[in-house]
């Protein structure tokens, strides 16, 4: 089963120990301090079930949210319609307002397509070490520079080649929930840089807990060095700002378990600026 599809039903559940309001309240002083405007454009590369492209959206921002999966667009889309439904109460004639929504769009983010240009792109949750070659990684990152404004902004995190091989490692761990039970088996290659997630998960099927459907994923990412990503940002016209150690704004360091880049929008002489 490809990755993404069983798992998206309990993606969230997974990921509760992400701490987003953090990580938002850290992008958002970035896109300060490079003056994103306040109510621009923001494409979320890779936004899975929406947590991100939400707290961008009631921070203000337009967004667009970007993924292959149409099962985790999916559970993004459900949650747009819960808001929908809580905005308008009992009251069957209320007008829901035109802003404020999210645009979803099923795209690889290798060959994403937008609209026009954005004042931003993002792409969190270790989205891009799912790109296993650094020519997909030079595709994406040519896409963000076509994309963005001038001068605009990319902030995107990686997990580390530290983090895979020093903390992740060749592990297998169980994580039982109310409705279901996932175990995940991990192998890392260090002269390859390459790391694959088994996972196995039985997921409750019937109300009264008796029965249990098991599917199995096979989710790969790639380890990528500082010094790749910065020379993958410049030979596709970025320009390589910073490097955080996670969504703090101490630099990255050699036992980093996660980077937090930022690069900007390089001219390009015979794109169309506006104006």
């Amino acid at each position: 089963m490809k990755p993404y599809t069983a798992f998206a039903q309990i993606y969230d559940l997974c990921m509760d120990n992400v701490p987003y309001d953090e990580w938002a309240a850290r992008i958002k002083e970035i896109f300060r301090e490079h003056n994103v405007p306040d109510g621009g454009i923001v494409a979320d590369l890779g936004c899975g079930t929406g947590e991100m492209s939400r707290r961008l959206r009631d921070a203000g921002y337009d967004v667009i949210g970007i993924d292959a999966s149409e099962e985790m667009l999916s559970v993004a889309q459900d949650k747009e319609y819960d808001r929908l439904a809580e905005m308008m109460g009992d009251d069957e004639e209320a007008e829901l307002p035109e802003d404020g929504r999210i645009t979803y769009l099923c795209q690889d983010v290798r060959e994403f397509e937008l609209y026009g240009t954005v004042s931003a792109i993002v792409s969190v949750c270790d989205t891009l070490n799912y790109l296993m070659t650094e020519d997909d990684l030079r595709k994406t990152f040519q896409l963000v520079n076509n994309y963005l404004e001038r001068d605009g902004v990319f902030c995107f995190d990686l997990k580390t080649p530290h983090y895979y091989g020093n903390v992740l490692g060749d592990s297998v761990r169980v994580e039982d929930y109310e409705d279901s039970t996932l175990i995940w088996d991990n192998s890392y290659d260090a002269q390859t840089g390459e790391n694959v997630y088994r996972i196995t998960m039985f997921l409750c099927e019937d109300d009264a807990g008796e029965r249990y459907i098991r599917s199995d994923e096979e989710h790969r990412q790639r380890a990528y060095t500082l010094e790749r990503i910065k020379a993958l940002l410049a030979e596709s016209g970025l320009v390589f700002t910073a490097a955080y150690d996670a969504y703090t704004a101490q630099p990255a360091k050699e036992g980093s378990e996660r980077f937090l880049i930022v690069a900007k929008e390089g001219f390009q002489k015979n794109k169309y600026y506006g104006g």
